[in-house]
């Protein structure tokens, strides 16, 4: 234990100067999007679909810096991503964004995917990760995650070996220090086996999920995931709001904030980054719910995610709205 401790002052004090205010990690999934609108789905095959608009955009994990940024937190990237003109686009988009890039190695090929979106908030996804070498580990990394106030990952992490090696790494340093550990599961997370399954609830502190994720994790009892070791689970459910559980048997409800909805790409990952930055700010879950969902509701209200989603006037302009008093969010 005492190692540890020194160990732990030595990387504070090897800490950046400009890293001394709070900070978030995201880990991994920095992916280059290519969206486009169709009128509807299913796609068929010897068709031609004309769509009124094709452009890349960053996705995956840059949602989620980009929106911690916009609501004025220092978000750092923690990936490697490619040589080629991808990752060039990704990284000169990011940096425009205020993402500290610094912990980003690059190596042969970016991730990249083929987002499919209707009018009616559904999506498709057809993507090709990167054949990248491994993650470099060095000490300002470990120097930088001893410092962060919270460190993020998702279940995309898990679709890819080296990504899955890196989110674990990151996540197991991580709750050696008492981070804030963010866990978001996605839509493919269920399809993992149980033993991974089982280590990522014990290193997560604060689970997100929607309510059909949940249903398929086949957990019927929120108090199961408490054994675990996490804190907090958010139950996440789109314009109805949210629930919030905690390990202190504790629950609450949300109203969710219904606005025209234009599409409904990340509002997941702006969700999350709303909360997250409430809690460290050390606001109550209730309020840190709050500010979630005016996120996820001015982000629906925008046409795609990446340099789309939404700033924090857009975000306040909501708040205000609803007249919900935006001074106690603390932004």
């Amino acid at each position: 234990m005492r190692q540890q401790r020194e160990l732990f002052n030595l990387l504070k004090k090897e800490m950046p100067n400009e890293h001394h205010k709070p900070y978030v990690v995201g880990i991994g999934d920095l992916t280059l999007d290519i969206v486009t609108s169709i009128r509807s789905f299913p796609i068929n095959a010897n068709q031609f679909y004309p769509t009124p608009e094709l452009y890349q955009n960053p996705g995956g994990r840059c949602n989620f810096l980009i929106e911690l940024s916009r609501l004025q937190i220092h978000a750092i990237a923690l990936d490697t991503i490619g040589t080629d003109e991808w990752g060039d686009f990704l990284c000169s988009t990011l940096k425009n964004e205020g993402i500290d890039l610094s912990l980003v190695q690059k190596s042969e090929e970016t991730c990249r995917s083929i987002v499919l979106s209707d009018p009616y908030g559904n999506h498709s996804f057809i993507g090709k990760f990167g054949s990248n070498a491994p993650y470099q580990f060095q000490e300002n990394c470990y120097s930088t995650i001893s410092g962060a106030s919270a460190v993020f990952a998702s279940g995309y992490n898990f679709q890819n070996l080296n990504s899955e090696n890196l989110a674990i790494e990151i996540l197991e340093k991580a709750k050696k220090i008492g981070v804030i550990r963010g866990f978001d599961t996605g839509p493919l997370f269920h399809f993992l086996d149980e033993n991974k399954k089982t280590k990522i609830y014990n290193l997560c502190s604060h689970l997100f999920l929607t309510k059909e994720e949940l249903n398929s994790l086949g957990i019927k009892k929120i108090s199961k995931f408490f054994d675990y070791g996490i804190e907090v689970v958010v139950v996440k459910m789109g314009m109805k709001g949210c629930k919030i559980f905690t390990n202190k048997n504790e629950k609450f409800s949300i109203h969710g904030l219904k606005v025209p909805v234009t599409d409904t790409t990340a509002a997941g990952d702006c969700f999350d980054a709303g909360f997250i930055v409430g809690l460290i700010k050390g606001l109550p879950l209730m309020l840190c719910a709050t500010l979630a969902n005016c996120v996820g509701a001015a982000t629906v209200k925008k046409l795609g995610g990446g340099v789309n989603v939404p700033t924090l006037e857009e975000v306040l302009n909501v708040a205000k709205e609803f007249k919900i008093c935006a001074d106690q969010f603390n932004l």
